[in-house]
């Protein structure tokens, strides 16, 4: 018998994960492992590297292990796996690359090698799976594996990584992936200020209305939009065009304190 223990600790202290709930989403490990199917091994593994990529003692040309086939389509279980231990999505990307999973694992022809029993084996069988025995479909596809004579080698990839170049390569990602996020928030915040741009002198009407409405909820209103048009004009270089509508709006509302008040605390007059 083999005990597995998954131990992480973060020293940094990152709040305590409640247990309940996970086993009936792990357990389908368990079989995996006992099947020859490793990646939860290896993810852990490297989870670990990651946790620890910036201690000094880590030996960064040790070499990355045989990399299991099927890292790119994850079992249930594998993504409760990876979910309870948090790992950081673009490490997961690294090591789910589809152009890693070049080598497939072979299909064993269950009927072919079954047909290979001897006859007494497969009453065994028949009798154990009658007796209900734990496993036994696992143990039946292990025996059906032996038959089949597949070569060890065909269950994993022989890397020639090392520890630092994975994490390094998973920082690349990383930066590339934030720098196209700000390439699309900046498309984003560019298209909305061409839509305010077209209905600026729309705005500017609402917010004259809202404010002749004289209540808290259309004050608070017309400080939305004046701060949209605010950001315009600090993107077109107009702000003192902003500032002399202000001013003409305090003047126009010159006895509406709690007005003054909210447009000093949006910082829109000084």
């Amino acid at each position: 018998n083999i005990l597995l223990d998954f131990y992480f600790n973060d020293e940094e202290g990152d709040g305590w994960i409640e247990g309940e709930g996970w086993l009936s989403s792990l357990v389908g490990l368990r079989n995996d492992i006992l099947k020859g199917d490793f990646r939860s091994l290896y993810l852990a593994w490297v989870h670990t590297c990651w946790l620890h990529h910036s201690w000094e003692d880590l030996e960064a040309d040790v070499p990355e292990p045989p990399v299991p086939v099927r890292l790119n389509t994850l079992n249930s279980a594998l993504k409760s796996f990876v979910e309870l231990l948090d790992m950081d999505p673009d490490l997961l990307s690294l090591v789910t690359k589809a152009r890693r999973q070049k080598k497939r694992e072979p299909e064993v022809e269950i009927e072919a090698m079954i047909r290979r029993l001897s006859d007494q084996e497969k009453d065994d069988f028949l009798v154990r799976a009658a007796k209900d025995e734990p496993l036994l479909s696992v143990k039946l596809n292990q025996r059906l594996q032996k038959l089949a004579k597949t070569p060890k080698s065909t269950r994993v990839q022989e890397s020639t990584r090392t520890i630092g170049m994975m994490l390094q390569e998973a920082e690349q990602i990383k930066q590339g992936r934030k720098e196209a996020e700000g390439k699309k928030r900046e498309a984003k915040k560019i298209q909305r200020l061409k839509k305010l741009e077209a209905e600026e002198s729309t705005l500017w009407d609402q917010v004259d209305l809202h404010i002749s409405e004289k209540n808290v909820k259309a004050y608070d209103a017309a400080i939305d939009i004046l701060k949209e048009l605010h950001t315009l004009a600090k993107h077109k270089n107009t702000e003192e065009e902003f500032e002399r509508k202000i001013r003409h709006l305090m003047q126009k509302y010159s006895r509406l304190s709690s007005l003054k008040s909210k447009l000093s605390w949006a910082k829109l007059i000084p």
